[in-house]
């Protein structure tokens, strides 16, 4: 599914060198951060998003806290990114680095076409502490994803002040949810536009045994939004549906060859679990997987005529293809949206919005449904 890097803007601050020595004697302490990201939506569903940090990092320890990794695709550009670091004690800037000064890479998966690429820069220090400012400006076209915003982003690091400022407006919405907040929250309303502005002072530093559901953050999503030409409304779980079936609508169509194969192959079949079991096997058997992410590919699947003519297809274009041959032979099926892999996290289910990176497919029966993966070679039909 989509893959986009939206950013992974690390980087981190600092407030005051001469009292760096005194914060929090229990957890280490590699370094210092004060941050404000900005938010700036325009109408047409673009969005500008500028984080500007400013760390002290304390020792080696400390210097991966202010590398750097941006991301970018065919709905994602690089418009800045500025580094400088300074001798504390004598003010001096050490280095300075630009867009030009990044390395880039392409993503490395076993996708088969991707359009994600990323520029990075690591940092080096001649001695510590050092003083490192940052400030990254990205472009996206689309306003579908908002990523969490969580002001604690690294163990042993002590975040001094953290602000989030989002700015949009007001008749395009925002919607969020609030988790473990002890700051303060700022709302604005002027000329069409809102603006509100978070911000988090003096957090705890965190180590690796610290509680994650403890972690404080903000969760956001669009009310009104847009990917190219399809636009949608996530007011409600059916709103996001509905976009969603817009996107593929049309895309399940099979020629009349095909449409004759599928009938042959479930004629003698008894039921509808026959019918499944059958034209499961022949999915498995006949087309193979392949990572699928270009532009809007990411959530729009291919056609299943071209599917079939591939031999191919990404999770959302053989469930795509499974749905087009079940309903050729009578069975009703939902294409489905979940979050799937390790580390996965529950769905915030009152906060309607983009939390899936996977697609499978759901055949109704008279007593429990059956879920189909239609990615892999082995797996069998499950209830």
């Amino acid at each position: 599914m989509l893959n986009l890097l939206f950013g992974i803007l690390v980087s981190i601050g600092l407030f005051g060198f001469q009292d760096s020595t005194k914060v929090f004697k229990t957890a280490p302490v590699h370094s210092i951060l004060e941050q404000t990201l900005s938010y700036t939506l325009f109408p047409d569903y673009s969005i500008m998003i500028v984080d500007e940090k400013n760390v002290t990092i304390l020792n080696s320890e400390g210097l991966r806290h202010g590398s750097v990794v941006l991301g970018y695709d065919h709905l994602q550009e690089i418009k800045d990114f500025e580094l400088e670091m300074i001798d504390p004690l004598t003010g001096k800037t050490i280095k300075r680095a630009k867009l030009k000064d990044m390395t880039d890479r392409a993503v490395q998966d076993n996708s088969f076409l991707l359009d994600d690429r990323y520029k990075y820069y690591d940092l080096t220090a001649p001695r510590f502490p050092v003083i490192v400012k940052i400030r990254t400006e990205i472009h996206r076209k689309t306003n579908f994803y908002y990523p969490e915003w969580m002001p604690v982003r690294f163990n042993n690091q002590k975040v001094n002040a953290s602000k989030l400022v989002f700015n949009y407006p007001t008749e395009l919405g925002l919607k969020y949810k609030e988790l473990n907040l002890k700051g303060t929250r700022d709302i604005q309303e002027a000329a069409g536009m809102t603006t509100i502005a978070w911000e988090e002072k003096d957090l705890e530093v965190q180590t690796p045994s610290f509680d994650l559901d403890l972690d404080p953050k903000v969760l956001m999503a669009p009310v009104k939004f847009a990917i190219n030409e399809f636009q949608g409304e996530m007011n409600d779980w059916a709103g996001l549906a509905a976009w969603q079936h817009k996107l593929n609508e049309g895309r399940g169509e099979v020629p009349v060859a095909f449409q004759n194969l599928v009938l042959e192959m479930v004629k003698d079949a008894q039921n509808s679990y026959e019918k499944v079991s059958i034209l499961y096997d022949y999915l498995q058997r006949n087309y193979r997987y392949v990572s699928i992410q270009l532009g809007i590919g990411g959530w729009q699947t291919m056609t299943a005529k071209e599917v079939i003519e591939n031999k191919y297809g990404d999770c959302k274009a053989l469930t795509n293809l499974m749905k087009s041959m079940l309903q050729v032979a009578g069975v009703p099926s939902y294409y489905t949206l979940v979050y799937a892999g390790e580390g996965r996290e529950d769905i915030e289910v009152d906060l309607p919005s983009n939390q899936f990176n996977h697609v499978i497919l759901q055949v109704p029966t008279e007593s429990d449904p059956i879920w189909l993966e239609c990615t892999g070679k082995i797996k069998a039909i499950s209830r």
